[in-house]
């Protein structure tokens, strides 16, 4: 996403100004490069020295804590939810797993490595200090997300770090710019912010596959209803290679600028679903991402009738994987409503559109940029129905 996400609030634009100096750092305008600067300026001369090489997130992130930590103290980074007082402190780090994580502690070394160039080794803590900090980072760090669900960035939020997972959630989130808001996403009775669950991986995975993940990204085993041993796996999986091809074109689609690389790799997820998917039950796994990955690309092409066909087709999947007021599944419809429209069905979009307001007023909120664009849509399309609101 270089050149292409605010450095400072994270949206989308195709205008940005790079930072004069490093030329790494993007921004909106002026404004979103002044209040960026406190956080900038410790990285800025060491991605001017290494130009164009581009750090990862990771250790940009981890910078800008150590930074941040030079001036305050652990338990003096705090943020208040719901009455419960949360620190960076209270966060949990798992360093011992990490110390004994052959994969993750060789990325700890060389993220502080890079973390020790930037600020100067004496400016930074000791090693378990810092592989305090960076366990605190990796494991409570958010992905943060366009209008489009598209990872732009990570951020860590102390607030937010408080609630704990289950592959079944009461809640779910969803960023504007930089802010992060969760919200309920069914009828609650508690008595503690402390008993609301998230989401920290994807529902679509296998069972053994979301468990799999989460011991690997956090460390735990998850005990909820549907990672019971005998629970029953929503999904299916015929073929394991068959759903890494699917998740590989997805990378390149994710990745793809020109027209041809998106017909190309269209043209491969036809292929797919027209012979290895064929007989696949519906809920097979590579099924499903397949029929996403193949309307994601109808939709870039304008392929408007393709697109709805299989955006139709695993609809009913989403609900049932995700919720009727997951962010996923609100957007899902929202799209087929552009769909509808574009192709000059107004009477189909309005059926969609309704639909994905009431699923997107419980997710995003009324207030959100995505349901205020939403509505605007909704008002555009009805001119278009006979006897419809103008």
């Amino acid at each position: 996403h270089y050149g292409r996400v605010c450095d400072y609030c994270f949206r989308r634009s195709e205008s940005l100004k790079p930072c004069a100096r490093c030329r790494v750092a993007h921004y909106c305008n002026k404004l979103c490069e002044a209040s960026a600067l406190s956080e900038h300026l410790p990285e800025c001369c060491y991605f001017e020295e290494v130009f164009p090489y581009i750090p990862d997130v990771t250790v940009r992130l981890l910078t800008r804590m150590v930074h941040k930590l030079q001036k305050e103290r652990m338990k003096d980074c705090k943020e208040m939810v719901q009455g419960d007082m949360r620190t960076l402190e209270q966060m949990e780090s798992h360093s011992n797993d990490i110390m004994n994580d052959a994969v993750m502690l060789p990325k700890f070394h060389a993220s502080w490595a890079t973390v020790k160039y930037i600020l100067g080794e004496e400016n930074v803590p000791s090693l378990l200090d810092g592989l305090e900090i960076f366990g605190k980072m990796v494991i409570n760090r958010f992905c943060i997300t366009d209008s489009d669900l598209k990872p732009v960035g990570q951020g860590l939020y102390i607030g937010a770090s408080i609630f704990d997972h289950s592959c079944d959630p009461d809640a779910a989130y969803v960023f504007q710019g930089t802010r992060l808001t969760i919200r309920a996403t069914r009828s609650l009775s508690v008595n503690s912010v402390r008993e609301i669950y998230i989401c920290y991986v994807d529902r679509l995975l296998l069972k053994e596959d979301r468990i799999a993940a989460l011991q690997r990204q956090y460390y735990f085993t998850c005990n909820c209803v549907f990672c019971q041993e005998d629970a029953t796996d929503q999904f299916t999986e015929k073929w394991s290679g068959l759903t890494e091809c699917v998740r590989n074109l997805q990378l390149e689609l994710d990745r793809a600028e020109s027209k041809a690389d998106v017909e190309r790799i269209s043209s491969r997820c036809r292929e797919i679903l027209e012979c290895q998917c064929k007989q696949l039950p519906s809920n097979d796994v590579a099924k499903v991402e397949a029929l996403l990955l193949g309307f994601q690309c109808g939709t870039r092409l304008a392929a408007h009738a393709e697109a709805i066909s299989l955006a139709l087709q695993v609809m009913e999947m989403l609900r049932g994987c995700y919720g009727t007021y997951s962010p996923i599944y609100g957007l899902h419809l929202m799209h087929i409503g552009k769909l509808y429209n574009a192709s000059g069905d107004n009477a189909s979009a309005e059926n969609f559109l309704q639909m994905a307001s009431s699923s997107i007023s419980i997710s995003h909120g009324t207030t959100h940029a995505t349901y205020r664009d939403l509505q605007q849509l909704r008002k555009m399309n009805r001119r278009g129905i006979p006897g419809g609101c103008k």
